[in-house]
C-alpha cells in the first residue's frame, strides 16, 4: 500500500510540474501501473491486471535494455513494435535527446516521495477510523488516476509539437536490400518475407534482414546474384557454403549461387565482415584494390571507392594480396592496410574498432571527426557540412549504439568539444560555439 501511495505522489509530482509532453506521458504509465498495483493487491480481475504488468515490465525491459546497448536481435524487432505506441514512442523520442533524462533525474533526487508519504502518514494519526479513511481514499485515488489517464489520453486534443531544427531527430538505418537474380530480375527486400526460386532449382528465403541459400546437387556452371545494400541500409546473408556474410551500408556483393567442386569466390565494394565455413576448398574476397584468401577463419574488410583498403583478422589465418602481387599474412588481431598510394602495411590493432559494427556499435579511437562523420553518414543516410574545416581533424574517443539516434552522438560531442550542431531536413551542420 505505501508503495501504491508513492507512486501516486510521483504520478502528480510529473503530471503538475512544468515539464515537457514526455513527462505527461510517462505520467500516464505511472498512474496505470499504481491502478494495476491496487487491483492486484485488491485480488480483483487478477488474470486481467497481471496481463498488464507483465506488459508493462516487458516494456521495461525493453527500454532498458535498449539504454545499455544488449537488446538482442529478435528483441530489436519487438522494441520497435512497441514504438507503434504513439505515448511511448513520445517518450522514447524525447528521451532520446539526452537532457531530458538527466533533467528529469535530477528533479527525482530532490522529490523525497517517502518523506512526503511519511507526511501524509502522520496527518492520518489524529484520524479515529484511519483504515475506512484510507480505503476511501485510495479508492479516490484510482478514480482520480482513471480519470486524469482519461483526460490525457482521450479527452485532450492531440497536438503536434514541431521541435525546432536543432532538435530533429535522425534515426539510424535498417534492413534494406536490392537483390539482383540471375535472370537480371531485381527484388526489393525491406521488411517482408520472401523466398525465390533461382532457374538451377537453389532455394532462396528472406526474412528480417536476413538472406538463406539451399542448394541443389552440385553444378557446374556459375550463376552469380548480386546484393546491393544502399546508404542507411544492412542485410546478412548465409551462403550456399555457409558462410555468413554481414554487409554494411553502401556496399555491393557479388557471388555464386552455388559454389562450384575447386573454389569459392566473391567480389565486394564497400564494407561487409565475414565468418568462413570450413569445408576444404579456399575462400577469396576480390575488391577494387586486392583480395584476401583464406581456408576457415572471421575478418572484416573495407574498401570504399576512393579509400584505403583496411582488411582486419578476428579468427584463424588470411593472406592479403595486392593487383601489384604484394601480400602480407595476418595474424588474428593483425590489420591490413593498403594505401591509395598503393604502400601495403600491416599493424596490431583493436578489431572491435573496425567490427564492431556488425555487433551493433559503433567503436572509435582517436578518430578524426571527419572520418567519423562520414562512417555515420553511410548508415543515417544524411549528410554532413562543416562550417570551420579545421574541426575535421578534432579526435575523439569512444562508442555509439549503432541503432540509436545520431542526436545522441552528437550531444555527447558538443559537450565534449567546443561544437555546436543543427539539424535541418536531414542535413547536419558543424559549426564552432560563439563565444
Amino acid at each position: 500500500m505505501i508503495f501504491f501511495f508513492i507512486l501516486f505522489l510521483i504520478f502528480l509530482f510529473l503530471l503538475f510540474s512544468n515539464g515537457s509532453k514526455a513527462s505527461r506521458q510517462l505520467s500516464i504509465v505511472i498512474g496505470q501501473l499504481a491502478i494495476i498495483l491496487f487491483a492486484d493487491s485488491r485480488k480483483k480481475n487478477r488474470t486481467f491486471f497481471k496481463m498488464q504488468k507483465d506488459k508493462f515490465d516487458r516494456q521495461v525491459t525493453l527500454l532498458r535494455k535498449y539504454y545499455s546497448g544488449t537488446l538482442e536481435k529478435r528483441e530489436k524487432q519487438e522494441f520497435r513494435e512497441m514504438l507503434n505506441d504513439r505515448n511511448l514512442e513520445n517518450v522514447f523520442r524525447q528521451l532520446s535527446q539526452g537532457d531530458i533524462l538527466a533533467e528529469k533525474l535530477e528533479e527525482y533526487k530532490q522529490y523525497d516521495a517517502r518523506k512526503a508519504f511519511g507526511k501524509f502518514s502522520r496527518q492520518q494519526k489524529s484520524l479515529r477510523h484511519k483504515k475506512r479513511i484510507i480505503r476511501i481514499l485510495t479508492a479516490a485515488v484510482v478514480v482520480l488516476l482513471l480519470g486524469m489517464s482519461w483526460l490525457l489520453n482521450l479527452g485532450l486534443p492531440e497536438v503536434e509539437v514541431v521541435p525546432p531544427a536543432q532538435q530533429e531527430t535522425i534515426r539510424p538505418g535498417s534492413y534494406k536490400a536490392i537483390l539482383r537474380l540471375t535472370n537480371g530480375e531485381t527484388v526489393n527486400l525491406e521488411r517482408d518475407s520472401m523466398q525465390v526460386l533461382e532457374k538451377n532449382g537453389t532455394q532462396i528465403s528472406y526474412a528480417e534482414g536476413k538472406i538463406t541459400y539451399r542448394s541443389t546437387p552440385q553444378i557446374q556452371e556459375l550463376a552469380y546474384n548480386e546484393l546491393i545494400v544502399p546508404t542507411a541500409g544492412e542485410c546478412y546473408i548465409t551462403l550456399e557454403d555457409h558462410t555468413k556474410v554481414w554487409i554494411n551500408a553502401e556496399s555491393k556483393i557479388k557471388y555464386p549461387v552455388q559454389f562450384t567442386a575447386g573454389e569459392r569466390k566473391v567480389y565486394l565494394e564497400g564494407e561487409a565482415y565475414f565468418d568462413v565455413a570450413e569445408d576444404g576448398r579456399p575462400f577469396q574476397v576480390i575488391t577494387s584494390q586486392g583480395e584476401v584468401t583464406v581456408l576457415g577463419t572471421a575478418f572484416g574488410i573495407s574498401s570504399y571507392m576512393d579509400k584505403a583498403e583496411y582488411t582486419t583478422l578476428v579468427r584463424g589465418c588470411v593472406r592479403y594480396t595486392s593487383h601489384t602481387k604484394k601480400s602480407v599474412i595476418l595474424s588474428p588481431g593483425e590489420q591490413a592496410i593498403l594505401e591509395r598510394s598503393g604502400e601495403l602495411i600491416s599493424r596490431k590493432v583493436e578489431v572491435e574498432e573496425y567490427v564492431g559494427w556488425k555487433d551493433g556499435v559503433f567503436v572509435f579511437r582517436d578518430k578524426p571527426l571527419e572520418e567519423i562523420m562520414e562512417t555515420l553518414s553511410r548508415w543515417y543516410g544524411s549528410e554532413v557540412v562543416f562550417r570551420n574545416e579545421e574541426m575535421k581533424q578534432l579526435k575523439y574517443t569512444g562508442s555509439l549504439e549503432r541503432y540509436d539516434s545520431i542526436n545522441t552522438f552528437l550531444q555527447v560531442l558538443e559537450r565534449l568539444q567546443d561544437i555546436h550542431y543543427e539539424i535541418d531536413n536531414n542535413k547536419i551542420l558543424l559549426s564552432r560555439k560563439s563565444s
